[in-house]
């Protein structure tokens, strides 16, 4: 056994072996699930007072009406995260994610802290551009609809 070879058994080889290995790929998937699950919290509970944010006002930063806006935001936090969570179509489907996050954090939370000191904060819109952003060039992993269909997912059977 030489200095650099993992010991244990082949599933904890695996998952030590680098990028490639089997922690990447559960990594991306926690990532892609937990946060793309986190993200259609928010775009349910729009859905869910969808009249109320309106009345209050909502931004409209690409001159589209504020109903279709918001409606574009629900969209994005819901369909688009729900594709992500299953690997689904994931570079793709974090584009207007990145989009929806940018203008959350530099438009709609411009005047405000990046961290939160108890007021509205660019904080979480800034974390999920990071995460989303990560995805876009990172892939979604092996544990994925996409892993699925391009066959990453399966296991190799060639031996070295």
């Amino acid at each position: 056994m030489s200095a650099g070879t993992p010991i244990g058994p082949p599933w904890w080889q695996s998952f030590l072996a680098g990028p490639m290995g089997l922690g990447m790929d559960l990594g991306l998937l926690v990532l892609r699930v937990g946060f793309s699950a986190l993200m259609m919290v928010h775009g349910f509970a729009k859905w869910r007072n969808y009249d109320a944010i309106l009345d209050r006002g909502f931004l409209d930063p690409f001159g589209m009406g504020t109903a279709n806006a918001l409606t574009a935001a629900i969209v994005n936090e819901t369909v688009f995260a729900g594709l992500v969570a299953i690997g689904l179509l994931t570079r793709l489907s974090t584009i207007p994610l990145i989009v929806t996050m940018v203008v959350a954090a530099f438009v709609a939370h411009a005047s405000d802290p990046i961290v939160s000191t108890g007021g509205p904060s660019k904080e979480m819109a800034l974390l999920y551009l990071m995460m989303y952003v990560t995805i876009l060039f990172t892939g979604p992993g092996r544990f994925s609809v996409d892993g699925l269909v391009t066959g990453t997912a399966l296991p190799s059977t060639s031996k070295p």
